[in-house]
């Protein structure tokens, strides 16, 4: 079985998970501003806005659906270390990304404490790159060598989480670390996020 083959299969099985009917307490929303660190020297650091919804199930657990928009650029000049080239690059490339979402919290806490939670979600993402980079060796009249990257397409992606919630209740803010794949061609794409939000 392929590594997308995999994510497929757990896209369905989060979205059985999410649809089945459970006892739902209450509903929230939040939108979340944040960076991603891609695991790749051809992608800068990233930008992201993330929105998402959410089902409380007992004490311990929400279900729902989480988006994403994330802009990434390509490395301006050669990484770090490589000698005898430079790089020339150009474009950019835009993520929109939405799936299923679980989140397994700790119970409530004392007044004042926060509230930590892991998550895992999976989903589609529809990648729109123009991304272009060139290496060019340090020669005379050197001839340019494409860089492979990754380019417009749509790919399954999972992720994992954790986090921390100001408080119970509304508003309320999170801070979410969250481990990406997506899998894209020509070869898998990890990175991680950081996202900072507000939940309504």
């Amino acid at each position: 079985m392929t590594q997308s083959s995999r994510a497929i299969l757990l896209v369905a099985l989060m979205l059985v998970v999410v649809l089945l009917p459970h006892e739902a307490e209450s509903q929230c929303w939040g939108i979340s501003l944040g960076l991603s660190h891609v695991f790749q020297e051809e992608w800068a650091l990233g930008y992201r806005l993330a929105g998402r919804t959410y089902w409380q199930a007992g004490e311990h657990m929400q279900y729902g659906f989480e988006g994403a928009a994330e802009f990434w650029r390509p490395v301006a000049g050669a990484p770090q270390g490589m000698i005898g080239a430079y790089w020339k690059s150009s474009g950019s490339a835009w993520l929109f990304e939405a799936g299923p979402a679980v989140r397994l919290m700790t119970g409530q806490p004392a007044a004042g404490r926060v509230r930590l939670f892991g998550q895992g979600a999976a989903g589609v993402v529809i990648i729109s790159s123009n991304a272009e980079i060139v290496s060019y060796p340090m020669v005379p009249n050197p001839i340019g060598i494409p860089v492979e990257m990754m380019k417009s397409q749509a790919a399954p992606y999972v992720e994992l989480g954790l986090g921390a919630l100001s408080r119970q209740g509304k508003p309320s803010a999170e801070l979410v670390v969250k481990a990406h794949a997506i899998f894209v061609n020509p070869k898998t794409t990890i990175f991680v996020s950081l996202d900072f939000g507000l939940n309504f």
